[in-house]
This record gives C-alpha cells, structure tokens and sequence, in this order.
C-alpha cells in the first residue's frame, strides 16, 4: 500500500469514524430510551397487578363483610356482645376457608369492637387473638381512620405479633342501624405476597426492583432486589391504590446498556467506518490516478513542446553562435596562415619576422581562449566540473588576478582600481582556481565593454562571521561605468551563446559563454552572483563566495611588536586607499598617520619628534596628485628622517622606477591593494636584507635552461620538433621518446643525474604519462624520486592537474607550452632544494610552512617576481661525477652555476607527498591568460559579456 492510498485512507476513516461515531451514539441512547420506555412499561404493568391483587383482598374483606351481613342482624350482635371468639365460629372458618386460596394469606380475621377474637387459620394467629387495634398504638391509627371513614385501609407492611411481616387490609363493618361493630380483616405475610404481586416475573426477566408503599406519609419497602444499581438509575412508576401511594423502581440487571451491547456496537461501527473509508480511498485513488495520468498526459505533452522549443532555441542558438563564431575563430585563423604566408616571404627581414611572430603569438592565445571557452562549456554541461578544493592565499589570488588585468586596462587607457574591507582571514581551504577564472572573466568582461578612458573596479569585502564555525564568507564586487546592459537582455545573461546587441554592433569579438560559464562555476562553489546594470551607465557584478578557514589564527600584534612597528605613516593622496589600508593596519594594533605629500609628511614627522614619539615604518603611493612618490622619497632620504624604512605601494608595474627608487631610499615595493600578509613578508624580507644580498651573486636570472638536459615524452613527431628546436635555442638539449615505454626505459638506462627535468606528455600510446610516472618514481635508483616532473599535456582541467600531480608530477604546464612559466617552474623547483638544503637561509621564507618546504602551490614560484637562490655544493659525489661524464659526452652549455652546484629534481616534495600535492592548475589559467594579456589588445580575456 503507498503512502498517498493510505495518507487518503486514514484522512476517510477518520472523518467515517467520527460520523458514525456521531450516529452510534444517537443509537446508543434510542437504545436506552427504548429499554427505559420497555422497564416503565413493565413497572406500570407489574403496578396494575399489584393493584389487581389488593383489590381482590379488599374484594374478600368485602365478602366476609357480607357473610356477616347474611347472617343477620342479631347474629352479629351477639357476637359482638359474646366476646368469646367462639358465637358462630363453625360458620366463619367454615366460609373463610373458602377464601383461604394461597398461601400469601396469612389469616382471615374478624375484630368485634376492633378486638381480634376469629382466625382463619388460628395456627400461627394465636398470638394476635385479643389484640384490641384501636387501642393499640402501631394500628390505632390506621384503624380509627377505617372506623371513622368507611374506608378499607391497608396497613403495613409491619412486624405483626403472630411474628413475620405482613399486611394487613381492614374492612369496617356497620350493624343497619348504622353501629359500627368492628372489623372484617384479611393479612398478606411477606414475602410471600410478592409472588402474588408478580413482582419475581421481573427478576425473571433480568430487572431489580424496589416496591415501596407509602404508609401515612412515610415510604415503606415491600420488597427489593436492588444490588448492582442505585436508585437514581432506575425508572419509577406510581399510583394511588386503596388510598396508599404505591411505587415501583426497576432497572435491567446490567443496565441500561451492557460493556457487552457498547463493545459490539463500536465494533459494528468500526467495521462500517473501515469498509466505508476503504471503498471512498479506492475511489478517491482511483479518481485521483486517473487524474494524474491525464496530469502526466497533459506535462508530458507540455514538456514534449517544452523540449521541442528548447531543443529548436538550441539549434537556433548553435546556428546562429556558428554564424557569429565562423567570424571570431576565422579572424585569428585567418591571421595566422595569412602571417605565416608573410612570414615565408619576409624570412629575410628580422624584423618583420619579430613583429610576424608576435601577431600569430596574439592571434594564437585568442584562438586558445576561444577553444577553452567552448571546453568549459562542454564539461560544464556534460557534468564533469568537479571542485578541488586546497589550501591558497587570498592575498596572491588577487595579485595573480591584478598582474593579468592591470595590462589589459592599461592597454585601454582604462583606471583599475582594487579595494578591500575588513579582510581578516588570508590563508583559506578552497577552489582558487574557479574563483581566478570567476573574477578573470568578470574583469575581462569589463575591460572589454567599458570605453577607451573609463574606469573599473574590484572590491572585495569580507563579511562579519555570524557564527563560530570556521567558515569566512567574502564579497566581490566587479563595478564598471562601461556600455552597460538593457533590462531584457540581463534576463538572458546567463544562458549559453547569448549576446547583447550593443556588443554585437560594436564588433567586440566574445563566444557568448563566459557569463554562462561564470554562473554556472560560482553555483559549483556554492555562491551566489547578483547583476545590475543600466546601459549607457556602467555594470556592478556583486559575487558572494565562502570559504574554510585554513590554520591557526596568527597573532599579528606579536609579529609588528617584535618587528617594533607601533606607528606607520601612509603618504597617498587618495584618501578611500588610506582608509582599507588603516583598517588592516589597525587590527594587528598598528597605528596609522596620514599624508597627502612631502610636506604633510615632513610635517607629521617632525611632530612626533617633538612629542618624543616616532614613525617606524613608512608606506609611500608611487603616484601622488601633485608629485611622484619617487622624489617624495628622496625628499625624506635627504632630511632627518632617513632612517625609516619606506615601502613604496603602486597599483602600477613599478619596473621602471625601480632603480631609481632604490636609489631614492625605497627599501621595498608592494603591489596594492596592501594585505597583511604581504607587508609581513616585506617587513620579513627587509630585515634579513643583509644576509640575502651577501649571497646573492647576480647569476639567478641567467637563462635557466642553459645548459639543461632534459627528457620528454611526446608522440607527435611535429610537436617534437618545435619543442627540440624551442629547447635548442635556449641552450637546452632534448631527448625525445615517442611513449611512456621508451621514456621509462631511456630513464632506466641512463646513469643518474643524466637528466635535469622530465617533460611528461599524458596521451601516448602503450604506456600513457601518468603511469610512466609511477613506474619512474618507483625505479630503485638515487633520483627517480626527485627529478622534476612536469606534465606537457592538452589536458587542461583540473581533474586532470591533480591526476597528474596524484601520478608523481611536480606540476603541470598545458599546451602550448609557455616556456617563461616552465622556467618558473624550474625556477621554483631550484629554489625548494636549496631551501630544503638551508632552511634557515631567510630567503627561503616564502618557500616554508610550518618548519618545512612546503610543496609547490599553482605550478609558480612563490610571488610574481620570485627568483631561486642560488644552489651551494652539497650534491652526492657519485651522482655528480655520474652527471658531469654525461654531460661531457652531450657536450651542453652549462648554466650559470656549475654542474657541481646543482641537483636536478624537487627533494622538497617526497613521493608520498606528491599524491597530495595541491593542484597547479593555476599554472594552466596563467599561462593562457597571461599570454593573451602580454600579447596586447588582441590578446585580451575572450570571454564575452554575455
């Protein structure tokens, strides 16, 4: 039985029961008041009886009066006169005995003058022969009441003398001249006399009674069988007999109504309430599954020509984003065989040649995001987007995504501005690389459909916790006063292929899927995204995310305590900067002052002198209203005040001026908006400087793949070729194996150190990378476990990065292959096996976690700018002979350190921690953005505004 049958079926049965609960009880009392009325009916009937019996004694007083009277006049007076009891005795039992007709008659008597002196029978009379009742006190009354009034009374029932209970009925008798002589009497023993009455034919029929006669105004019983009831139960019936009110109480023997009757009349009832609830629910069920079949019929119906126009929406929707795509991917397609055509002719003229390959470089990044775009969609509507969910810095998070939008603003000519609010938590537990693809593409969008000279922003606020869990939720907001969006279109932003007709008539390149995308990943991470817009005036996107909090909570007034920072001056003219910036500041319990310039500066300074107060550290904007921050910080290098360590912030590449800065007294650069974390580091950097540049020798930023032997595994013999001859000019020598057998078996046989890196293709044939990296890990040999790995693979999502890293690979750079993020990538591993050599070298800082070398996060270096440190003697003499003979007989370009100087691979990740090593798969998402972001206006994001 379902759940709808039976929720039907208990509602019915329910409301059956309660109805004919209703009628069973309006049965039960016509029940009781038939009964009631039956009992009455047999009161009044035993009463008519009682009534008929009396009648017939006082009928046979009447008679013996008579007897009397027919024996004349004289005969009774000398009776009367005689008072022996014996005148005319023969003749009185002689015809009493005729009378004498069942045994409830006691006796017949006569009482000349009120003295009893006849009985019939005398046997068990004697005692009451002489008894005088009109002197007697218990009859007087009664008797004088006969005497007077002629009428036969009844008295008792009462203790008689002859012994017993009885009644007696007394009959006055008159001589013709009107004399009274005395009494004609006839006595009813008890209890005989309620067989007579009939009163045992209502024990018989299942009834108690209470018979009681009213005896000069006070109830005498007669008789009672009453035991199981009370009196005010029972049903009366009275009527006045002989003068005497007589009353009969009766009552069934188990009531009114039995537990008996009561329990099978709710049985009965409970019966009829489940067989009418069930055939009403069946009904109802059936009524309501035809119902529901034509319901379906109709839905079905409904989301036939549902999916009809969806599926015909979709086709038109494809046919028409073909229609617009056949322009966007023909224009960098066509761009690219049309240079390359130029390219062979002007093969001559270097520097034509530069500035071919630079446009197919951009032409080819804009292809790519436009491929990946179509990907993404793909996945995300096939269902395989999953969320890898690590440890990552909200601080690099949105300098990576600064570092990419910044040029593409400034390419436009465009104010980037990024702002937080109240940021407290950094270090978080979550998918940083949907959310860098999130705001990349908000951003990009904005970029893009703002005008040449206008303005965007990116705020990002952290919100109060509500509670004690370990969750921190953020905002971010994306606010344009770009071309904006009519209210119809913001109703279809998100569906797939859409695009406004304001973007389509500005020939802005887009594929219609980046806002599609965008939603549908921030629905994946658990967020929310809010879009308002007017067109003409500009966008704001407001994005609500939430994350785990990563780690212990860092006492931050400890570290600028020990680092004595109590004070710090912030010179920036804009004032909505220096707030964000006090606020962070004044958590860790730093105090802030504020200057728009030198001279304001000077100024604080020179007051807090005065108050025997100071400034520790000073944070100096690039870009001031009226000077630059550069002379500002010569100004202050040049007076008193020299000193204090200045940090100068821009929002800007600050490449330029760096020099000059340094020269000015600029002890570091930070890029804003300004993060705790990164000022700590700073101030970290800042004070082990001495120590840093002592052993810095200048050759960190030689070529880093001069010199290198590397082995790769890549099947496609064109792919090879570019990748030996890319290699090749970089002073590198390749190996090239054709599968995963051949690259396992050249690892096998070469000696150890033979090889720096390994490049791992994925798809091969016979033995694909992922599991020619677990075979290469698990060779029994002194550097299969630490020799860099790096996946060079079209598979680009991040379930495939963390297959990859789950196989035994340090990182994973997609195709193509960005050769400056692979020489971060070497850089990177370089730096962790120094600092897992020194881990005391204050330059490993940034490569360290929680006393450790922490495993490579995204696939970069630490930083945008991070450089290794330069490797020390400390290589394994076997190995390092084993490698110099190898590379004596490659004969390769050494690097700028000495072979003896340097061990290939990544020590600072152990096997056992490379299954878990976080995802690089930001490595993949910088190396397509940044590509298309240095490569000019062309190169720009390619997610359209949908």
């Amino acid at each position: 039985m379902n759940r709808p049958f039976l929720r039907y079926f208990v509602t019915r049965f329910i409301i059956s029961f309660g109805v004919l609960l209703a009628i069973y009880f309006v049965f039960i009392f016509q029940i009781i008041e038939s009964r009631r009325d039956l009992a009455r009916s047999m009161a009044q009937e035993s009463i008519s009886h009682v009534e008929i019996i009396l009648n017939n004694m006082i009928e046979k007083t009447d008679m013996v009066e008579g007897f009397l009277h027919s024996m004349g006049e004289d005969k009774m007076r000398a009776m009367m006169e005689n008072l022996d009891g014996k005148t005319h005795l023969q003749e009185f039992n002689l015809f009493a005995s005729m009378l004498y007709d069942t045994p409830a008659i006691k006796g017949l008597q006569l009482l000349p003058k009120g003295i009893m002196l006849y009985s019939y029978p005398l046997a068990g009379n004697e005692a009451a022969i002489g008894d005088n009742v009109l002197e007697r006190e218990i009859t007087r009354e009664t008797a004088e009441y006969a005497m007077l009034s002629g009428l036969t009374t009844i008295d008792g029932p009462r203790k008689f003398l002859q012994g017993g209970i009885a009644m007696v009925a007394r009959n006055p008798v008159y001589l013709n001249d009107g004399t009274f002589w005395g009494f004609s009497a006839i006595s009813m023993s008890l209890p005989e006399i309620i067989e007579p009455f009939g009163l045992n034919d209502l024990t018989r029929q299942g009834y108690e009674y209470r018979f009681v006669m009213m005896n000069f105004g006070k109830p005498v019983e007669v008789g009672s069988t009453l035991q199981h009831h009370q009196l005010k139960d029972c049903v009366s019936y009275s009527k006045l007999i002989s003068g005497r009110r007589v009353t009969l109480h009766i009552i069934p023997r188990y009531g009114w109504l039995s537990a008996a009757d009561a329990c099978y009349g709710l049985i009965f009832f409970l019966v009829v309430a489940l067989v009418i609830a069930y055939l009403a629910t069946r009904n109802k069920q059936s009524s309501m599954d035809l119902i529901d079949a034509l319901q379906n019929e109709k839905h079905m119906r409904e989301l036939t020509a549902q999916a009809y126009n969806e599926a015909e929406q979709a086709n038109k929707a494809k046919s028409n984003f073909l229609s617009a795509m056949s322009h966007d991917l023909r224009t960098p397609m066509n761009a690219i065989v049309g240079l390359c055509t130029l390219l062979a002719r002007d093969s001559g003229n270097q520097q034509k040649v530069a500035d071919y390959a630079r446009k197919i470089s951009a032409s080819s990044q804009h292809l790519l995001g436009l491929i990946n775009d179509i990907l993404d969609m793909s996945k995300i509507e096939s269902g395989k987007v999953s969320v890898n969910a690590r440890e990552f810095s909200l601080a690099e998070l949105i300098e990576n995504v600064n570092t990419i939008v910044r040029p593409q603003a400034h390419g436009r000519h465009q104010a980037f501005d990024i702002h937080i609010n109240s940021i407290e938590h950094e270090l978080l537990i979550g998918d940083d690389l949907r959310v860098n693809q999130i705001l990349l593409n908000l951003l990009s969008n904005a970029v893009k459909y703002t005008q040449v000279g206008g303005h965007v922003c990116l705020t990002v606020t952290e919100e109060p916790k509500r509670s004690n869990n370990n969750i921190a939720s953020y905002i971010f907001e994306v606010r344009d006063n770009g071309m904006g969006m009519t209210e119809d279109f913001l109703k279809h932003i998100f569906e797939p292929f859409a695009r406004s007709e304001t973007a389509m008539n500005t020939r802005i390149q887009g594929t219609g899927l980046g806002m599609t995308i965008t939603n549908n990943l921030i629905k994946l991470l658990g967020g929310t995204i809010d879009v308002k817009s007017r067109e003409g005036e500009g966008t704001t996107i407001t994005v609500n995310l939430s994350f785990k909090i990563h780690g212990v909570e860092v006492n931050d007034r400890d570290f600028f305590a020990t680092h004595n920072i109590s004070n710090v001056l912030i010179i920036d003219d804009d004032i909505s900067d220096f707030k964000s910036v006090e606020v962070t500041l004044s958590e860790a319990g730093v105090k802030s002052y504020h200057a728009r310039g030198s001279a304001d500066a000077m100024e604080i300074l020179a007051s807090m002198e005065k108050d025997n107060s100071s400034i520790s550290l000073i944070l100096l904007d690039l870009k001031l209203e009226n000077e630059d921050g550069v002379s500002v910080a010569r100004t202050l290098n040049q007076s008193s005040f020299k000193d204090i360590p200045v940090i100068m912030l821009s929002s800007y590449d600050y490449s330029e001026v760096e020099l000059d800065a340094m020269e000015a007294g600029v002890s570091h650069f930070l890029n804003k908006p300004l993060f705790l974390s990164s000022l700590k580091q700073a101030l970290d950097t800042m004070s082990h400087r001495e120590s840093a540049d002592g052993r810095t020798d200048g050759k960190g930023e030689a070529n880093i793949l001069e010199g290198m032997n590397i082995l790769a595994a890549e099947d496609n013999e064109l792919n090879s070729e570019i990748l030996v001859d890319l290699l090749s000019m970089r002073g590198a020598h390749c190996k090239v194996c054709s599968d995963g057998v051949e690259v396992v078996e050249e690892f096998s046989r070469s000696l150890p150190g033979t090889y720096d890196i390994i490049l791992m293709d994925v798809q091969m044939p016979r033995k694909d990378g992922l599991e020619a990296t677990r075979d290469i890990r698990n060779l029994d040999r002194s550097d299969a476990r630490v020799i860099p790995v790096i996946a060079m693979t079209a598979n680009a999502f991040s379930e495939d990065i963390k297959a990859s890293l789950d196989a035994g690979m340090n990182y994973h750079v997609s195709k193509p292959i960005d050769f400056k993020l692979l020489e971060m990538c070497i850089k990177d591993a370089r730096a962790r096996w120094y600092c897992r050599e020194h881990p005391d070298d204050p330059s490993c800082i940034p490569y360290m976690a929680n006393g450790e070398v922490a495993a490579p996060e995204r696939g970069v270096p630490y930083g945008s700018q991070a450089v290794a440190p330069d490797p020390v003697e400390s290589e394994d003499p076997e190995i390092a002979a084993a490698r110099e003979a190898a590379r004596a007989q490659l004969k390769p370009q050494i690097m700028g350190a000495s072979p003896d100087e340097y061990v290939a691979g990544d020590p600072a990740v152990p096997v056992t921690e490379q299954s878990t090593a976080p995802a690089s798969a930001a490595a993949m998402a910088a190396d397509q953005t940044a590509g298309a972001a240095a490569s000019g206006a062309s190169g720009a994001s390619n997610s359209s505004r949908s």
